[in-house]
């Protein structure tokens, strides 16, 4: 199948641009590989690019398309899935936002026009620089949905993109009420409603079924509060300065409201003013888009990057401005024959069957809950060591955990080091207890750390503690009691049953409560199966 010259030609001018953001940000995305990371949320998609199918922590954990996807890729290392599927997407965006303009109207060479700017914009260039991102795959279903929106396309292809597009960003639902402003015009309200209502089942489906795979569902941010609210509104206004420049898209922005302006962009307005007053609200909703509810923190860096998802519908404005200069719009292209029945058909079964795959094809493992600070070297170490620890325990072998010899200093150790964190330690010993150095002595009443577990069976634990003063420490392994232990002075091994019943698929939690007053040293963790 040949392209015509003009999308081959657009297709052309996205690749180039790829091309340009990559040698601007050569050295950053070079840099960047399977265990150094760029910031928190690059660290919880590689672990989830690692471990597709075990959940991580909200909300990025529902956001399952993009490191599904790069799980699948046969490439060496995760890092070339991860540029591959960013530059990949943001290639075949240029491609398709060209696509969207022609149907609108616009003459061949705008489309080339606003590819060329949309490829130059700083939102394009941080995406471009990151690499370890989901937003390139929510921009693809964006304008896939545009560009079905802008063609015959029926409820089964509508379901199908709102599905998937889910399965990107949870913020995908909140674009879909376009399908009704967008659709009314041409096919009457009650049409256009039922497309937009059967578009939001499936994306309200597949949302439900990544989320009950959360083993902690009262987790992560939940809808503000009023004075949350209001104070993330001063910080966004507080803080102008660091996002109003970025904002101008290059100059998008200013030559978008001088479009909006005109009378001919009414129409346009009418069908898709709604997916742009989200798309433009999204970046500072998401700016403050957190669960601390005493400061609510703003993170400035984030509204370029996703401004990139209003892009889309500020491009045909701008070029509404550029119109009085030269005309570059005609009336629309005309809509395409509907396609045969069949491909609904088709295209609904696969909506159904993608929106409820999570429910038969994820792993009911349950992870620790990782809310809180944001550190995403813990979150990749733990996951990935866990993991592999459960896996030798299933094998029968013993485990040997030896925290006093691990060490693990951010900006000093080596970050391809990351298993010699003490990711295993949990509440109880300290600040920041996985990059502790030297003796590792209880801090509270009660400490606590990871015992992962594939399938539960019959284990001996040995603890080798010490303390001064002597005293008596329970140890429990979830909720069930194993026994105490006396340590005194000298480091003794002291050795435990675990029953099967005690343990679950996840990451078990083994706790140390201190009696009398006791602190207790723990020099070493031994774990054997017994069948």
């Amino acid at each position: 199948m040949r392209l015509r010259p003009s999308l081959a030609a657009a297709l052309l001018i996205s690749v180039l641009a790829v091309a340009l953001q990559y040698t601007l940000h050569r050295r950053e995305i070079e840099g960047y590989d399977d265990d150094y990371l760029p910031g928190f949320d690059g660290y919880v998609y590689a672990a989830m690019a690692e471990q597709p199918r075990v959940f991580t922590l909200p909300p990025w954990g529902y956001r399952l398309a993009t490191p599904a996807l790069v799980h699948l890729l046969p490439f060496a290392t995760t890092s070339q899935a991860f540029r591959c599927v960013t530059f990949g997407g943001l290639v075949a965006s240029g491609a398709l936002l060209f696509l969207f303009l022609r149907r609108l109207g616009y003459a061949p060479w705008a489309g080339w026009a606003a590819t060329a700017a949309f490829g130059l914009t700083p939102s394009f260039g941080l995406v471009a620089a990151t690499v370890f991102l989901v937003d390139p795959l929510t921009l693809l279903f964006e304008l896939l949905l545009l560009l079905a929106l802008e063609s015959t396309a029926g409820a089964g292809v509508l379901a199908l993109i709102a599905a998937a597009g889910a399965l990107t960003k949870e913020v995908f639902l909140l674009f879909l009420p376009v399908i009704y402003f967008a659709r009314r015009g041409r096919d009457g309200h009650r049409r256009a409603l039922l497309l937009a209502a059967a578009a939001f089942a499936a994306a309200l489906l597949a949302t439900a079924a990544v989320r009950s795979w959360n083993p902690y569902p009262g987790s992560g941010a939940a809808l503000p509060d009023a004075a949350s609210f209001w104070l993330g509104v001063y910080r966004i206004l507080s803080g102008w300065d660091r996002w109003a420049e970025s904002a101008l898209l290059a100059g998008v922005m200013p030559l978008a409201v001088l479009g909006a302006l005109r009378g001919a962009a009414r129409p346009f307005l009418a069908r898709y003013g709604y997916l742009l007053l989200v798309a433009l609200a999204l970046p500072f909703a998401a700016s403050v888009y957190t669960d601390d509810r005493r400061t609510v923190p703003f993170f400035a860096e984030d509204v370029p990057r996703l401004l990139l998802l209003a892009l889309p519908v500020l491009l045909p404005l701008a070029l509404l401005a550029l119109d009085r200069l030269r005309p570059c719009v005609a009336p629309a292209a005309p809509v395409d024959p509907a396609p045969p029945g069949s491909v609904e058909v088709i295209a609904a079964a696969a909506a159904l069957v993608l929106a409820t795959a999570p429910l038969w094809l994820l792993d009911s493992y349950r992870r620790v809950d990782l809310n809180g600070p944001r550190d995403g070297r813990l979150v990749l170490a733990l996951t990935r060591e866990s993991r592999s620890l459960a896996r030798r325990l299933e094998r029968g072998k013993a485990v040997a955990l030896r925290p006093e010899l691990r060490h693990f200093t951010p900006g000093r150790s080596d970050p391809h080091l990351l298993e010699q964190m003490r990711w295993f330690l949990r509440e109880g010993w300290g600040p920041l207890p996985q990059y502790g150095v030297g003796p590792l002595v209880m801090r509270a009443s009660e400490a606590s750390l990871l015992l992962p577990c594939l399938r539960p069976a019959e284990w001996e634990l040995k603890l080798l503690l010490s303390a001064r003063p002597a005293g008596r420490i329970e140890v429990w392994v979830n909720q069930q009691r194993l026994g105490e232990a006396s340590p005194g002075a000298e480091p003794a091994l002291h050795a435990f049953q675990v029953p099967a019943a005690a343990l679950f698929r996840g990451d078990n939690l083994v706790r140390l409560l201190a009696a009398d007053g006791a602190r207790a040293r723990l020099h070493d963790v031994l774990l054997r199966p017994l069948s």
